[in-house]
């Protein structure tokens, strides 16, 4: 067990402790005591392989775009595959903000990110919409304190982290613009009148 959560520390989340909610879960993995994770399709990984991020990175992927990508992943700790194949991550942000307080991060197939919980317990509720009651009860026998309790509670939590933590899909979309540019912003922000005086 300790050794499957230091490659997840060292590999995963940076050197940073695997946050508890997570250690829990993954321990019931281990223990064969997991199955509800299959209801929503969320398996866990110990390590971030090119081939997770190959459509991101990859050389079929456009240089501005690898660029932009490349830097939204400086600020996300991917920790789990989700449905479809989605990518689930804590978001550190800029900031480079301690994992055990950040919210956790979705990057679906088109590429998108967007909050999907204030913890990985958390998002798992999120996706237990037929089975809310039961998973809460699963993660509350793990030792997992359970905050939640409907999935209305679910989706203002979600919202609040858009208020709260701004959208990361905003930035991602910045970056894009930035390197399409050529790495040097949008030039939005400049004063038309500087350009007439160069």
């Amino acid at each position: 067990m300790q050794d499957v959560l230091n490659r997840v520390s060292e590999n995963c989340l940076r050197g940073q402790q695997v946050p508890d909610d997570l250690k829990r879960i993954w321990n019931a993995k281990l223990n064969g005591n997991a199955e509800l994770l299959d209801d929503v399709e969320c398996d866990l990984i110990h390590e971030v392989g090119e081939d997770l991020l190959e459509g991101y990175t990859g050389e079929d992927v456009d240089a501005p775009s690898q660029r932009a990508y490349e830097r939204m992943f400086e600020h996300v700790c991917f920790f789990a595959v989700g449905r479809d194949g989605v990518l689930l991550g804590y978001w550190i942000g800029p900031n480079l903000n301690d994992i055990e307080v950040a919210p956790v991060v979705e990057l679906d197939n088109e590429g998108q990110f967007q909050f999907v919980g204030s913890s990985f317990a958390d998002y798992i509720l999120g996706c237990s919409e037929d089975n809310f009651e039961e998973m809460s009860k699963w993660l509350s026998s793990l030792g997992i304190p359970v905050t939640l309790n409907s999935m209305d509670e679910y989706w203002k939590r979600v919202e609040e982290l858009g208020e709260t933590e701004g959208d990361p899909n905003d930035l991602s979309w910045s970056y894009q613009k930035e390197e399409q540019d050529g790495g040097f912003g949008s030039g939005e922000d400049l004063d038309d009148d500087d350009d007439d005086e160069i």
